[in-house]
This record gives structure tokens, sequence and C-alpha cells, in this order.
């Protein structure tokens, strides 16, 4: 194993963000003496510069995201930030230094391990946390929009939950296609979603959704749902499915994992 042992030999404790339970944010505690991990085969010691919130982190802090971790664990999966340990066995590995971006366990924390195989280089002249939402948040809207849902020029794209981190990304990407996009959130966050280019932004939680959706556009050919509540609420909205697509009506549900 490769390390910057000059500079860390001394941090055999870290501070990190420890859930002692699956009772919620609550549970959620600081604390300063955590072990400092070894990277494994395959991985990468990461010294985190930024880390990202998701919304499965939240979820995770109530036990309800399949496959989550078991309390009591260090907290947080996305961050960016500078190698400086390599574990053995890994291929063609990045210099010490290197700021990558990426996911593990334990972000939440001065230093985590992460996989070697799924960083990415933070761009040249970008923070860590300008890099954030690279690996997640982009990644999974790109796929959902494109192979999946084979957006093309002039479709109407419906993004539900648009604030959060994987509909932001949908909105710019739907618009980066040509599309018109509609996009659904909480009144609060609307001025949010428009200024991301969104055309038309409507309340979440309205009884007639799929209504207002059909009178603004006379049916929409793409829907980006997080989650089956959405999916129903808006099924009656879309146009006729396209055969050709191996999705349930014009639907694309989002992955309950991040890609």
């Amino acid at each position: 194993m490769e390390i910057n042992e000059q500079q860390h030999r001394a941090e055999q404790t870290v501070r990190a963000l420890v859930q002692r339970s699956h009772r919620g944010l609550e549970d959620l505690t600081l604390t300063a003496d955590q072990r400092r991990l070894t990277p494994g085969p395959g991985e990468y010691l990461i010294r985190v510069g930024a880390a990202g919130v998701n919304f499965a982190d939240v979820m995770q802090t109530h036990g309800t995201y399949a496959g989550g971790p078991q309390a009591p664990y260090v907290a947080g999966f996305e961050a960016a930030g500078e190698i400086v340990g390599i574990g053995p066995d890994v291929e063609s590995p990045l210099r010490l230094g290197t700021h990558v971006v990426g996911a593990g366990p334990g972000a939440f924390a001065q230093y985590m391990t992460m996989p070697a195989a799924g960083v990415l280089r933070v761009p040249s002249g970008w923070s860590d946390a300008e890099a954030l939402g690279l690996v997640l948040n982009w990644a999974t809207a790109l796929a959902a929009l494109k192979p999946l849902g084979e957006i093309k020029t002039g479709d109407v794209v419906l993004v539900h939950a648009a604030a959060g981190g994987v509909g932001q990304a949908a909105v710019r990407l739907a618009r980066h296609y040509g599309a018109r996009v509609i996009a659904t959130a909480s009144p609060t966050k609307h001025d949010t979603v428009r200024a991301l280019g969104a055309d038309a932004v409507l309340d979440s939680t309205r009884p007639d959704l799929a209504e207002e959706i059909t009178r603004l556009t006379g049916g929409v050919d793409l829907v980006l749902a997080w989650n089956r509540w959405d999916r129903p609420r808006s099924r009656s909205a879309c146009r006729s499915p396209n055969p050709s697509q191996d999705v349930s009506s014009c639907s694309v549900p989002l992955p309950a994992t991040p890609l």
C-alpha cells in the first residue's frame, strides 16, 4: 500500500458524522475519535474535500434505503477529495495528490475509502465541491434521459422532484437536448427550478396534476419519476407509448440506487 505518511502519520483518528440508530437525523452525531481507514484491495484512501448530501442519506438514517448500512455507521456516500493512499491491486493507479470524485461508504468524515475503478478526476480548474454530482446525480439523469428515455429534440419531458440533485441535472440536460421541460416541485422551490430552465413548474401535490400537465402540453413524451407514487399520478398525461422503448407507458423510473 502506498500512502503519504509524512502528512497523515499522526492522524490515526478522524472526525466523522456517525449515525447511531435508524431513528432519523436526531441520532446523527459528530465524533472526533473515529478510526482512520486503510485502503483495501482496489481502493483509494481519500482526504475528503467536499461531500454531497443526497435524499438517500436521509432514507438511510431511517433504515428505509434498500441495501443501506446498519447503524451505527459513518454517514454519507458521495465525496470528492485528494488521493492520499493507494491499496493493493489498483490497476494503473492515479498519483498521490490527484483530486477525484466518486462514491463509497463513510463520506461524512475527514477520510474515506473509495473503489478506485469508480472514481473520476476532478476536472482541471474545478473545486472538489463543484465536482460533486458528476458520478451520481448527473450520471443518473443522463442515463434516464438518453439510453432509457431516448430523448429527442422537441420532446415534452416531465421531471418530478425537479429541485433535487437528480432532478436539477435532468432539467438542465433535457433543455440541452432541445426538449420542452415541465417540472414538479414544492412551491417554495419553484423559483430555483425555473432558473434552471424549466418551461413550467407545477406544485407536486396538486390533485389535478395530470390534467394540468395535459392542458399545458397536450401530452408528454417522457416522464422521469423518482418514486412509485409519481408514476401513476402523471401517467394519464402521457402521449401514446413508444413501442420501441422498453419502459412502462412513457415513464422512466429513476433507479432506486443512483448510478
